[in-house]
């Protein structure tokens, strides 16, 4: 789950996906997710090195979490941390070790303006992994 004290130690017998996030807001009030960290060897890691071409990348804002729910595909629109905590929770429920997910982001330049969408898929071969993310806010 999302947590924001500080998380030290192993998560057992649940896949993570690897991502440190942080919720933002826009000029206009607006709300989004931007992605602060990705966890060395974490199941995004790997994703992202074995299909470098959709890698997604800190910085990043997460726009989508994609996944099935034994029925059908799920799309959530994310643009809190609780959207985003509520997505994984939820996919925790059905999405085993060996499925995949997919995570759509934008890439902004220095100005915020989106110069790209990517859409990678993430397959959970992870278990655990070790983080010490501070006081950061976690999605795991």
């Amino acid at each position: 789950g999302t947590k924001t004290e500080n998380n030290y130690g192993y998560i057992s017998g649940r896949w993570q996906l690897g991502i440190t996030t942080q919720q933002k807001t826009w000029r206009d009030g607006t709300t989004y997710v931007a992605l602060t960290g990705i966890s060395p060897d974490s199941n995004v890691d790997k994703c992202n090195k074995a299909n470098p071409e959709s890698a997604i990348k800190v910085g990043d804002i997460v726009t989508k979490i994609i996944y099935n729910n034994g029925k059908e595909d799920v799309e959530t629109k994310i643009t809190t941390i609780n959207e985003l905590s509520s997505a994984v929770y939820k996919m925790k429920k059905t999405v085993r070790l060996g499925d995949s997910i997919k995570i759509v982001v934008e890439r902004v330049d220095s100005f915020g303006r989106v110069i790209d969408n990517v859409e990678t898929t993430v397959i959970l071969t992870v278990q655990n992994i070790f983080c010490n993310t501070g006081n950061a806010i976690v999605a795991e």
